[in-house]
């Protein structure tokens, strides 16, 4: 996931740099999002937008 990586190494004013530099408190500690759990988050996020895109474009033919 070179993206994930580049932003880890240089933070950019992006979603994705703020998950790379989030920490999670827990029972064991302090730690910060994996790639994996980045990747994941990143694929919900498009799918969520990608739904509700669709469903405007579907209301907005409706209109015309």
């Amino acid at each position: 996931m070179p993206i994930i990586t580049a932003r880890r190494e240089v933070p950019q004013d992006d979603l994705i740099s703020v998950l790379c530099q989030a920490e999670l408190k827990d029972d064991t500690g302090t730690h910060r999002l994996s790639d994996a759990e980045i990747l994941s988050f990143a694929h919900m996020l498009l799918a969520a937008g990608l739904g509700t895109t669709w469903k405007q474009l579907a209301s907005l033919s409706r209109l015309c």
